[in-house]
């Protein structure tokens, strides 16, 4: 392909981008959540249990290395940390069965700017002292309906955590459940050998530009001297056509901590 075509094609591409963030205002959503259930807070008196709400972009912009608007991106993520089956500061804290539980629920809002082609992942990178246990929902786990892909997140997991001064025991059923569609494109998610992964891209052409963004992810320790952690997240938008790929990259920093 010649130079000129290459400009020429380039320039197309840039305004058929100004096209669609046009548009993206008035452009309908995918199907609402049919159940949402968010039981993660423990009950009031428990210990070394802490949510923290943390906002890593909002309204940002994405733009390739030709300038070109990839997509826009807001990404919220509640972090919920729990200390279950033994108090942190036991000498023996694994060998008692003891864990630290730290789950992410993520939200927010994706507006993309050019599909088929675009696309945008989501990784968390966690600490070495830090097992990554599941990403929510799983690759493969959509079901189709028609045009649209329909998604499940089913998170539970039964925690023994303390109170009255650690002198006692509860047990915490922690559970969270939501259910959300995409339009003519599926999301990935997957767990790496250091943290978490998820995304979506469109390879058919999709009436939809944007999207609430949904997940949720799961990561586990038995090291409580390792807090603080550093977790680092990135955001990677891409446009990924035949003769062309362009990319950008931006990532934040979150440090976890434990309640006292």
């Amino acid at each position: 392909m010649a130079n000129a075509e290459i400009i020429d094609l380039i320039h197309r591409l840039y305004t058929k981008c100004r096209e669609q963030e046009r548009t993206i205002a008035s452009a309908p959503f995918e199907n609402s959540p049919r159940e949402y259930v968010n039981q993660l807070s423990p009950p009031p008196g428990v210990m070394h249990c802490n949510r923290k709400t943390v906002t890593l972009f909002e309204d940002e912009s994405f733009v390739s290395q030709l300038l070109l608007p990839l997509q826009t991106l807001t990404w919220k993520v509640d972090l919920y940390t729990y200390v279950t089956g033994a108090l942190p500061n036991d000498p023996d804290f694994e060998g008692n069965g003891g864990s630290v539980m730290i789950v992410m629920v993520h939200s927010g809002l994706m507006s993309f700017t050019i599909a088929p082609g675009g696309g945008s992942l989501h990784r968390i990178n966690a600490p070495t002292s830090v097992e990554p246990q599941v990403q929510l929902p799983p690759s493969g786990s959509g079901i189709q309906n028609g045009e649209y892909w329909n998604y499940s997140i089913a998170y539970q997991e039964l925690m023994h955590l303390y109170n009255n001064g650690g002198n006692s025991t509860i047990e915490f059923n922690a559970l969270y459940k939501e259910d959300f569609s995409r339009l003519r494109h599926k999301q990935s998610g997957i767990v790496t050998s250091n943290g978490v992964e998820f995304g979506s891209s469109f390879t058919e052409p999709s009436s939809i530009p944007r999207y609430n963004l949904s997940g949720v992810s799961v990561f586990r320790t038995t090291n409580p001297s390792a807090f603080p952690l550093t977790f680092s997240f990135d955001a990677y938008a891409f446009l990924d056509l035949s003769w062309l790929k362009l990319e950008c990259l931006k990532t934040k920093q979150i440090t976890v901590d434990l309640a006292i």
